[in-house]
């Protein structure tokens, strides 16, 4: 059970690291010190367009994925885990990470719709007129 707990747990962490690199590289213009005071005021001005870009680059889609199987992988690893060992004295504990995966859940699906209805959009808007006739 350890063996796997250390791939899922290297899963998460892997995806996370993906997703930060992909933000990372997406406000890549603000690289200097000295343009970030420049760069949070653009970004603010135009979070939708850094978000749209984002959610759809590959790389954040590998690490968000990455990112989800860890998250779910662990969760249930240690549920299995609590459940073999004592389960009566984990009730608790399981309740616990129960909820985790709930949660994991509850906020990656919004955001892989948000990232699906995104796509749909940036499709429909680099069709060219003469392709839709």
């Amino acid at each position: 059970m350890a063996p796997s707990l250390v791939v899922t747990e290297a899963l998460f962490i892997v995806g996370a690291f993906a997703m930060a690199v992909s933000v990372g590289e997406n406000l890549a213009e603000f690289r200097h010190p000295r343009y970030w005071c420049k760069g949070v005021m653009t970004v603010r001005e135009q979070v939708k367009i850094y978000v749209e870009t984002l959610i759809i680059s590959p790389l954040f889609s590998f690490g968000f994925w990455c990112n989800f199987a860890g998250a779910v992988g662990t969760s249930a690893i240690l549920i299995i885990g609590l459940l073999m060992v004592a389960p009566m004295a984990s009730a608790g504990l399981v309740i616990l990470v129960v909820l985790d995966l709930v949660a994991t859940f509850g906020w990656r699906i919004p955001l892989e719709i948000a990232r699906r209805k995104v796509r749909v959009n940036h499709g429909q808007n680099r069709r060219s007129p003469s392709s839709q006739i």
